[in-house]
């Protein structure tokens, strides 16, 4: 059986230990589903007759008019693992630099890319530092940044992510920032 290693898999959890956690690891609120979105669930019924827009064009209207974004910059997708399934098919990139700890969905994706890997310091408390910097270069296609990292919870420093930014666009790379 093939193992997963996306969060949410209590079933496994339960086979190996016989009992529930209380699980962390995924999206998920641990107290229930709240009683407004309960209720907006039950409103929301009679709409499940028909696929929903996959294109997400009332989803993408409201949020480009919140954030002040084009809508047709915006993608929207059934969460981050669709999205980055889907980055990864588009980019295609041959070799990517991945910070590790991270999310463990980023090398899944990218499966055919040779993976170039910064190790997070447990010195630094695991936090992005501008020792990055030094491994961003022209052989790489893209690096992906998880911010706030998972699964050390560390956000990088706003300066730190403009210079990851800048290094990449001077070196072609494409950074992809999750």
């Amino acid at each position: 059986m093939p193992t997963y290693v996306h969060g949410g898999d209590i079933q496994t959890y339960i086979d190996r230990h016989g009992f529930a956690p209380l699980d962390l690891s995924a999206n998920i609120n641990p107290f229930g589903i709240p009683d407004a979105v309960r209720a907006a669930m039950h409103r929301a019924v009679d709409n499940c007759t028909q696929y929903p827009d996959p294109f997400c064009r009332a989803a993408r209207q409201a949020i480009g008019a919140r954030e002040g974004v084009n809508p047709d910059f915006l993608y929207c997708g059934n969460g981050a693992a669709d999205v980055l399934d889907r980055l990864a098919a588009v980019l295609k990139p041959r070799k990517v630099l991945l910070t590790a700890p991270t999310f463990a969905e980023y090398e899944r994706t990218l499966s055919g890319a040779e993976i170039r890997v910064h190790n997070l310091r447990e010195t630094d408390g695991f936090a992005l530092t501008e020792r990055i910097l030094d491994e961003i270069s022209p052989d790489l296609d893209a690096v992906y940044l998880c911010n706030p990292n998972n699964p050390t919870g560390r956000t990088a420093q706003p300066e730190l992510l403009r210079e990851i930014v800048r290094k990449c666009t001077e070196n072609g790379v494409k950074p992809v920032m999750d």
